[in-house]
């Protein structure tokens, strides 16, 4: 059985860790090692990584989901600890950044389109509209295909419908930020079921998500809504 560890995220729940303005996530499946975005501040992406026990230098493959500082602040410390990793990010995404990887001996994987990453997971390619560049990963778990993404700035419904497009069904779960939190009143309610619209059958929001979006999504979404913070550990 696989499982995803929030590294990184505003929210808490292991007291352990420090929250932060970011997002991060760790999957490990059949001896795969998958690192899912690098945090805000660098100095608190390690505290969460040396206090949850994980190996930098083992990381198999580092998906970036998008270029902004909450999600790359880990970089510089990725690359000094870890010089085997395949790198993938979205077609459009900071040229200095990829330039930096490639100088550090990694091989970078631009997403145009969708592609697998690690064997049996995938990433969306960028998905549009969007004011980033940005892609999600995702893969089949335990109840069908599970989502992670960093900031939703395509809008959580296109990453999905997106997704469902490619795998051929609906998606099981959505993990990561919404971007929500700049949202309110009518905007807010309509964003939330818009996601419900879509059919998915759980939602674990988190970072940008914004704490109203949350609890719309908790009351709208029962028992299928996942609370989740940084340290939280789903299996699949």
């Amino acid at each position: 059985m696989g499982k995803l560890t929030i590294v990184v995220d505003n929210y808490p729940h292991d007291s352990r860790l420090k929250r932060d303005w970011g997002f991060s996530a760790y999957i490990e499946d059949r001896g795969i090692k998958l690192l899912f975005d690098l945090g805000n501040r660098s100095e608190i992406f390690m505290h969460n990584v040396k206090a949850l026990g994980i190996d930098l230098s083992m990381i198999d493959c580092l998906v970036i989901s998008h270029p902004d500082y909450d999600h790359v602040g880990g970089l510089d410390e990725f690359l000094v600890k870890n010089k085997k990793a395949g790198v993938f990010v979205p077609e459009g995404f900071d040229v200095g950044m990829i330039d930096k990887m490639e100088k550090s001996g990694h091989e970078v994987f631009v997403s145009k389109e969708p592609m697998d990453v690690c064997g049996r997971f995938k990433i969306t390619g960028p998905v549009t509209p969007s004011t980033r560049p940005e892609h999600s990963l995702f893969f089949e778990g335990e109840g069908g295909v599970w989502i992670v993404a960093g900031c939703s700035h395509p809008k959580p419904w296109n990453i999905i419908n997106k997704v469902k497009e490619i795998a051929g069904k609906t998606p099981y779960v959505y993990i990561g930020g919404y971007h929500f939190f700049r949202m309110f009143d009518d905007e807010l309610q309509q964003a939330v079921r818009k996601v419900r619209d879509t059919e998915i059958e759980k939602v674990a929001p988190c970072h940008c998500t914004g704490e109203e979006g949350r609890r719309l999504f908790k009351e709208v979404f029962d028992k299928d809504y996942i609370e989740v913070g940084v340290g939280s550990v789903l299996e699949f």
